[in-house]
């Protein structure tokens, strides 16, 4: 089935995206604008449902490779693509949970120096 583009009476067809991509030319898109020779462990699986058109809810751990799963078919897909990530909120929710433990101004910035190495000389 054709998708529509455009608010035109007369809007162009675009034929479905080829979901069907050889690992090989997909790799070659990875390494050329990645560097990575290899998607790290359901990265593919994930990338494959994207194109495919259909949509997705991924948990990944830390180091995971999360980002990719969505720039990579941003970067090869017609249109716009629309991430929905709490990152900011894990952020503010760790900042929260720090402050917890570090009462006073004092000990934030002691923490802050520790942290970044500015307590130490040199």
């Amino acid at each position: 089935m054709a998708q529509m583009r455009g608010n035109d009476r007369e809007a162009e067809a675009i034929p479905p995206m080829n979901t069907a991509a050889p690992k090989s030319d997909l790799n070659q898109l990875l390494h050329k604008h990645f560097g990575f020779r290899e998607f790290l462990d359901g990265q593919r699986r994930v990338i494959d449902t994207i194109i495919e058109g259909r949509d997705s809810l991924v948990i990944m751990p830390t180091g995971g490779g999360k980002s990719l799963c969505y720039q990579f078919p941003a970067l090869i897909k017609d249109g716009v693509t629309l991430v929905i990530s709490p990152l900011i909120a894990l952020m503010k929710d760790q900042v929260d949970a720090l402050l917890q433990y570090v009462k006073t101004k004092e000990d934030r910035k002691g923490f802050i120096h520790h942290y970044f190495g500015l307590d130490s000389e040199g």
